[in-house]
């Protein structure tokens, strides 16, 4: 059982990356397009973003429950490199979501109509966004 729970706490940090990465693109591409960054969280990120929310209750859920119940070592041994890998290791974000945003777009085309002019404006301006 507390092996399942280390394991768990590792992989929501591990996904935590990946949902800050998404972010993190999507901000990138709004300061380059010149766009206010609440509009492109709007239209680039994918609706399945909205679990973030749910893996990081989780997340720190997992990691205060472990500190306070269980080894506290282990799960800073856990949890530390996961972390200063996150610091220092560069997340090569045009491979991994570019495809993903570009979805979005084309999804929110439909479900944002009044933000038609700015969707257009990211896929023929952004050159984060390229082929």
């Amino acid at each position: 059982m507390e092996n399942t729970l280390y394991l768990t706490l590792a992989l929501t940090w591990i996904i935590g990356i990946y949902f800050y990465g998404i972010q993190r693109y999507v901000q990138l591409i709004s300061r380059e397009i010149d766009i206010d960054f609440s509009v492109g969280r709007k239209i680039m990120l994918p609706s399945w973003f909205a679990l973030n929310l749910f893996i990081t209750l989780l997340k720190y859920g997992l990691l205060v429950y472990l500190l306070y119940y269980h080894s506290w070592q282990t799960t800073l041994l856990i949890v530390s490199p996961i972390f200063v890998i996150s610091l220092f290791i560069p997340i090569p974000y045009k491979k991994l979501y570019k495809n993903i945003i570009k979805k979005s777009l084309q999804r929110n085309l439909q479900i944002y109509p009044e933000h038609i002019p700015t969707i257009m404006k990211i896929q023929i301006e952004s050159d984060l966004l390229d082929k």
